[in-house]
């Protein structure tokens, strides 16, 4: 992790100068991500989609049920539609609606990483059906 040794250096009262190069406005640009496109992989291994549209109205399917998931046009599996990861049995792959992130949805598996499984990486565009 990058992150305690800067809060360690800043914490025992370092400039923030000192703690690395200040990234320039100019440097960081907008571009459009496409729905369904994974954006950020979290610590615990959990993908985080640019997807803010309910399954229930975009495939009318309901929590409980399992969709079908393909990630860059390959079938990965089924996972389970579920208010939140942990109700899942172990090993379960499940998609919900995040906390974090505006609610981006989620795709994780249940106690396991998906990221470590080494099948969902930042940029992945991930399908959803039935």
């Amino acid at each position: 992790m990058i992150y305690p040794p800067f809060v360690a250096r800043a914490a025992s009262g370092a400039s923030i100068t000192d703690l690395g190069t200040l990234l320039s406005p100019q440097a960081v640009r907008r571009c459009a991500i496409e729905d369904g496109t994974i954006v950020h992989i979290d610590n615990f291994g959990i993908a985080k989609l640019k997807l803010y549209l309910s399954l229930e109205e975009a495939l009318g399917v309901r929590k409980g049920d399992f969709v079908t998931l393909r990630v860059n046009g390959r079938r990965l599996g089924r996972a389970l539609y579920s208010d939140r990861l942990m109700s899942a049995p172990d090993n379960t792959w499940v998609i919900y609606a995040g906390s974090s992130l505006g609610g981006l949805a989620e795709i994780g598996v249940a106690r396991d990483s998906a990221a470590a499984l080494g099948c969902l990486h930042v940029g992945d565009k991930i399908e959803i059906g039935l």
